[in-house]
């Protein structure tokens, strides 16, 4: 094949450049750009052939006349297209538009420039200016502005649909919906809840509707009328998803036509031509409606073609904010309310433009931005109704939200300026009138509206009332002869307005009356005591104060701690240590006023086992361990059986017996010692046994994978020493599995897991069937007696998503295989090098972890996805599907694998070559850094013209079935490769058809 070397190169062509530095300049930088690309897997030959040819360019470009003949050719070649889009540009006339030029034509070359893939123009980039020149060239006169025959179709049939009215005429009705203040049916139904309301169900919806229909029915006038035209409506609209959906489109409609209504109205004003400014604002309204702001500009230009109103050529150029204001494209803030324009992405570091809600790589932008808005809004209403405290709360969460938002700082400062004439007197007054101190509200209120005559205050009313009430109360006091009432009365007072003086000096001076009888029931299993007690005669507002002291009971209310003030007749005391002997009181408060106590004749003293006792053997030995232990009492371990015995005495919460025989189980009882009072008491004791055991032995390499054919039947592996006693369990909840090489009682294993049925099983293989829709974790249990050793889990799921095919290592990197639902728009993958991720919104840095999305071209493109990797690590792969759009994603279930980079044994091959006359003879040699080592099944791939680098690149020669070599294995191949030069031979592991290396005749390389 033969490309153009000028086009190949990048290179103008009219005129070609003739100096040879600059010709030597661009072939060094191409040189290094194709030898890099030589790997990639759709157009590695293409670029292979440019590298291996540079010799051969750069002679042909040395030469005048080879020069002379490729700059020609080049111009041909895309002079051929791009003559023919000018002229069905500029039509029949002399004129033609320098911006359709520039942007039309040039999109529509460099398209097709991409598509040719035999003379090198697609790595040649057309600068705008030079299709200028070439319309001049042709003898066209080039004019700023106007449109042309390119476009103009389709902006046409983009605004055709909002040029026709009649086919909405069933939702005329629908105008009476300005009666109830309202624009659609949505707002009518839920008036507060805004966009919000369109996420409402339709039957939810229209009870709504039908509830404003009947608290009109009463009424005789137009309301009522209009009101039961919109629920007949309101019946058909939300009938059904397809009804439903056309009133969505109508809604649309309604939207795009009142921008072009208002737009039309602006170029009137302006002589039936529309500005930059105004042609923007349009655009911004219809994408509103959309959400497409390519289609809006393609409606407007259609819309402005059939009213023939004049459009200026740079209305495309401006640039909106994140609340709709335009800007000139210069501008990097709005100049209206001062927000970025756009801003560096602080996950992947890219520039993301502030209007978007999230960056491409899922980051939230403009969503945050909207988020710090609503705060500062929330903030400025607090602010004017003097609320300083709540309005710093919602400031602060709008500077967490997005810190650079300039209303924040407009907030803070008429904030600050507030708070700093009026905030200590406003921070008083407040607490005042929440402690119902009325008359200290009203000097504090009196004293603020001097200083800032615009106060204003809501409780205002409540502040006289409440005044009012309490001077009531003192003048019925005053003229009450009676004791008893007289307290009444001045109770009252204080229960009006707390500082009420008078009322409290009295109150003070009088002790209320203490409780009658008291009573304790004590429940020692779940620590409560609870006391009761029956009411008190006093009168007033009282409540009941409840006394606690270790030793000895309470002589007054301040005599111990203090566990309840209530004003029921019981309290429940929850906080009991064990251990510990404690005596109650009971006091009645009035008004900070408190009576004499009366004390509880029983005291509490609980006693309590070891609390959580665990026994987790290991290897020759088994760690007892216990929640922590009331102060001053001890822990007693005692050994169970021949040569027991009490083997140690500690505070602490653990003990660790060494020196055990793995496989023999050991029984231990442990009490608890407490000294109460001087004297020694001892618990009977809590038992508990295990097993100590190798943990080595766990099985830490699980593998898993559906069956091609039976989704439903799923295949495990795993590497299996001979003798051992292994079972397979599963559970639904990972997080309930013990970490990998962990011993645990098969007690409770049972508690969270149950045994799996295996089928077919092998040394090291099996199948299971796993037939429900919920996703379950497998995991293998080396068993000894009553413990196992827990391995790693892997996830099983027969209704999955996305399944992964294989991992391993291609090029130094990880790469995945996955069968892909069709709708999926890309992937997430997250790799961490301890565990399964518990989710996919997990974000977090720890464990090596890698988060990263594809999109699902580049998944297409590859058939693969790619993570860094790093030698002798364990990955742990959690792979989702994206649905939906990566600015607001669905996400399917992860499906999980595990894959190890962690040195094996290093399988090499070489490959020799005998030629002769008639055939060739290949000999392929295997052999390991072991004497004995297992060759996995393995497939003979050769291409022709390429190294093959995936499977599917290549053609199968033979394949080899999986053998055990002592020593080395020779193969030979004969007659079954093409009669032809080029021919490149390589190994694939068939469980692994990604290979990492790249190999022709007679080279060797690692295949493990």
């Amino acid at each position: 094949m033969a490309y153009n070397w000028l086009l190949a190169l990048g290179l103008d062509f009219d005129p070609a450049p003739r100096d040879q530095n600059v010709l030597k300049a661009a072939i060094a930088q191409k040189k290094i750009e194709w030898s890099t690309k030589g790997a990639d897997p759709m157009n590695g030959a293409y670029f292979k052939y440019l590298s291996e040819h540079v010799d051969a360019i750069e002679g042909d470009l040395f030469d005048e006349a080879h020069l002379s003949e490729q700059e020609s050719e080049a111009q041909a070649l895309v002079y051929s297209l791009l003559d023919g889009y000018i002229r069905t540009l500029g039509g029949t006339g002399t004129e033609i538009s320098r911006q359709r030029l520039e942007t039309d034509v040039h999109k529509l070359i460099q398209r097709n420039v991409r598509k040719d893939t035999v003379s090198g123009i697609r790595d040649w980039e057309y600068p705008p200016e030079k299709i200028v020149v070439r319309a001049k060239a042709l003898g066209y006169t080039v004019v700023d502005g106007g449109g042309g025959i390119i476009g103009d179709e389709e902006a046409k049939k983009a605004y055709e649909p909002f040029s026709k009215k009649t086919r909405w005429a069933k939702f005329d009705g629908l105008k009476a919906l300005q009666t109830f203040g309202a624009t659609d049916l949505y707002q009518h139904a839920f008036p507060d809840k805004g966009t919000a309301a369109k996420k409402e169900q339709s039957s939810v919806i229209l009870r709504e509707i039908k509830a404003i229909r009947d608290t009109r029915a009463i009424l005789h006038n137009q309301e009522k009328t209009d009101a039961e035209n919109i629920y007949n409506i309101a019946v058909s609209v939300f009938a059904n998803y397809a009804t439903r959906a056309e009133y969505d489109e109508y809604l649309t409609y309604l939207a795009v036509t009142t921008a072009l209504e208002t737009a039309k109205d602006e170029a009137d004003l302006k002589g039936n031509s529309i500005d930059d400014l105004s042609f923007a604002k349009a655009v911004a309204s219809v994408a509103g409606a959309i959400s497409d702001k390519s289609q809006a500009k393609l409606i407007i230009k259609g819309f402005c073609i059939a009213k023939k109103i004049a459009v200026s050529n740079a209305s495309e150029s401006a640039v909106f904010c994140r609340f709709g204001h335009v800007n000139k494209p210069s501008s990097t803030r709005c100049g209206i309310c001062g927000i970025e324009l756009s801003v560096t992405c602080p996950s992947c570091k890219k520039s993301v433009a502030t209007s978007q809600n999230y960056c491409a790589c899922g980051a939230p932008i403009g969503i945050n931005i909207d988020k710090a808005a609503d705060y500062c809004n929330e903030a400025q209403k607090l602010i004017g109704v003097f609320d300083f405290m709540a309005a710093r709360s919602q400031l602060a969460s709008a500077k967490s939200a997005w810190p650079s938002l300039p209303q924040i700082t407009a907030a803070e400062n008429c904030l600050t300026d507030l708070e700093s004439k009026i905030g200590a007197h406003v921070t008083k007054l407040r607490d005042a009138i929440g402690k119902k101190r009325f008359y200290e509200a009203k000097s504090l209120f009196e004293n603020v509206r001097k200083q800032y005559p615009g106060f204003t205050l809501s409780e205002e009313t409540l502040i006289r009332t409440g005044m009012a009430a309490a001077d009531t109360a003192l003048a019925k006091a005053r003229l009450s002869v009676n004791e008893a009432e007289r307290i009444g009365y001045y109770c009252e007072a204080l229960d009006a307005s707390a500082d009420c003086s008078e009322a409290m000096r009295y109150i003070q001076s009088h002790k209320p009356e203490p409780v009658p009888t008291v009573s304790l029931v004590v429940d020692s299993k779940e620590r409560k005591a609870r006391i009761s007690w029956d009411g008190s005669p006093a009168k007033g507002s009282i409540s009941y104060l409840v006394v606690r002291k270790e030793g000895q009971p309470p002589i007054d209310s301040n005599d111990g701690a203090e566990i309840a003030r209530t004003v029921q007749l019981h309290a429940v005391d929850e906080s009991i240590r064990a251990g510990h002997e404690y005596f109650y009181a009971v006091f009645v408060d009035r008004y900070d006023t408190v009576s004499t106590g009366v004390q509880v004749q029983n005291s509490v003293l609980i006693l309590t086992e070891v609390q959580g006792l665990k026994a987790v053997p290991s290897a020759g030995a088994v760690s007892l361990g216990w929640h922590a232990l009331e102060s001053g009492s001890e822990a007693e371990v005692w050994l169970e059986g021949p040569g027991g015995g009490k083997i140690a005495c500690t505070t602490s919460n653990g003990y660790t017996h060494t020196g055990l025989t793995n496989g023999r189980t050991y029984t231990y009882t442990v009490k608890v010692v407490y000294n109460i009072t001087g004297k020694r008491q001892v618990t009977k004791g809590v038992s508990v046994s295990a097993t100590p055991v190798d943990t080595a032995d766990a099985i830490d390499d699980l593998h898993i994978t559906r069956d091609a054919c039976d989704k439903t039947r799923f295949n495990l592996a795993w590497n299996e020493k001979p003798g051992l006693r292994i079972e397979f369990h599963c559970a639904q909840n990972r997080s309930q599995i013990p970490e990998t090489g962990t011993a645990c009682a098969m007690s409770e294993l049972a508690s969270f897991s149950w045994p799996v049925t295996l089928i077919d099983r092998k040394l090291g293989k099996a199948t299971m069937v796993h037939t429900a829709s919920e996703a379950v974790y497998v995991f293998a249990v080396v068993r000894y007696g009553s413990t196992g050793i827990i391995g790693n889990n892997v996830r099983c799921n027969s209704d999955e998503e996305v399944r992964i095919r294989g991992i391993s290592i291609v090029n130094d990197k990880l790469s995945i295989r996955l069968d892909a639902p069709p709708t999926a728009i890309g992937f997430l993958v997250i790799a961490r090098n301890d565990r399964f991720a518990h989710g996919i919104d997990e974000i977090s840095h720890d464990g090596g972890q890698v988060r990263k999305q594809f999109v699902r071209s580049l998944f297409d493109k590859t058939g693969v996805l790619e993570l860094p990797a790093k030698d002798n690590c364990d990955y742990y792969i959690s792979v989702a599907a994206i649905y939906g759009s990566f600015a607001e994603p669905s996400y399917s279930d992860p499906t999980e694998q595990m894959f190890s980079t962690k040195q094996k044994d290093t399988i090499y091959y070489s490959i020799n070559v005998k030629r002769s006359f008639f055939s060739s003879t290949v000999t392929i040699t295997f052999s390991s850094t072991v004497p004995v080592f297992l060759l996995p099944e393995t497939s003979i791939i050769y291409g022709i013209g390429m190294v093959p680098v995936f499977s599917g690149d290549g053609i199968e020669a033979m394949r080899i079935p999986e053998q055990e070599i002592n020593g080395i294995c020779m193969i030979e191949l004969r007659g079954t490769l093409p009669k032809t030069k080029n021919v490149y031979i390589k190994a694939v592991p068939v469980d692994d058809g990604f290979g990492a290396y790249k190999l022709k005749s007679g080279s060797s390389a690692k295949i493990s």
